[in-house]
C-alpha cells in the first residue's frame, strides 16, 4: 500500500509538513550521524517520493536475489541521504545500479521486469479501489 495513502487515511502528517515534526527529524538525523560516524544529509526536498524506489527495490526483491537488493538499496540510500539526489528520478536509480555493480545488460533487464510489475500493480490497486469503493457505497 502506498504511504501517502496510510498517511491520508489515518489523518496524519509527514514530517515535513509539520515544523514541529520536521525540526525533530533534522535534529534526529544529525544525532544520528554523529553517533555512527556516517555523513548524512538531510534530503533539501523533503517528504521525497520514494514509489518509484520502493517499486524498484520490490521488483529486485520479486527476482530473488536479496545480495543484490541489499546492494541496490544501500545504493539509493547513499544516493538520498548523503549525496541529496531524487531517487524517484531515472538517472538516479541508473547511477544506483552501477553503485550496486549492476551490468548494463541486468539494468536492461530489470528495468522491463520493473514496468511489468509497475503496470502489474497498478493493475491490482485499480481493481483494488473499485471494490472498495463498491463496498463503501453498499454500506451507504
Amino acid at each position: 500500500m502506498e504511504h501517502a495513502s496510510v498517511m491520508q487515511a489515518t489523518e496524519n502528517t509527514p514530517p515535513g509538513s509539520n515544523p514541529v515534526k520536521a525540526l525533530y527529524l533534522q535534529k534526529d538525523v544529525q544525532r544520528l550521524s554523529a553517533y555512527f560516524q556516517v555523513p548524512l544529509k538531510h534530503p533539501s526536498q523533503f517528504p521525497v517520493f520514494t514509489l518509484t524506489a520502493m517499486r524498484a527495490l520490490t521488483a529486485l526483491s520479486m527476482a530473488g536475489d536479496e545480495t543484490r537488493v541489499e546492494a541496490f538499496s544501500r545504493a539509493l540510500w547513499q544516493k538520498l541521504w548523503q549525496e541529496d539526489q531524487d531517487i524517484s528520478k531515472t538517472e538516479v536509480l541508473l547511477e544506483a545500479f552501477k553503485i550496486a555493480n549492476f551490468s548494463q545488460e541486468e539494468t536492461k533487464l530489470f528495468v522491463s521486469i520493473y514496468l511489468y510489475f509497475t503496470l502489474s500493480l497498478m493493475t491490482v490497486m485499480k481493481l483494488y479501489v473499485r471494490s472498495w469503493q463498491a463496498r463503501s457505497e453498499r454500506e451507504t
